[in-house]
């Protein structure tokens, strides 16, 4: 995320829980607790800083065939 993080704010504005998962200063993912898996911000990045990683971790979304979490 860090390396190839613009700052656009994209994935904080597509999600309605971005700013409670995401830390655009610092560049990275601050809690995964709040993600649905949903694919928005990943969908929306420009520079694909963002990316999936299945886990077991996250509850299951109707719009995801699997559990996924979201990685730095």
């Amino acid at each position: 995320v860090k390396e190839r993080c613009t700052q656009c704010r994209k994935c904080i504005t597509i999600c309605h829980k971005g700013p409670l998962i995401f830390d655009i200063e610092k560049k990275e993912i601050k809690n995964t607790d709040y993600c649905n898996a949903c694919l928005l911000c990943v969908t929306v990045c420009p520079e694909k800083a963002l990316h999936i990683t299945r886990s077991g971790q996250l509850p299951r979304n109707k719009n995801s065939q699997q559990n996924q979490e979201n990685t730095i």
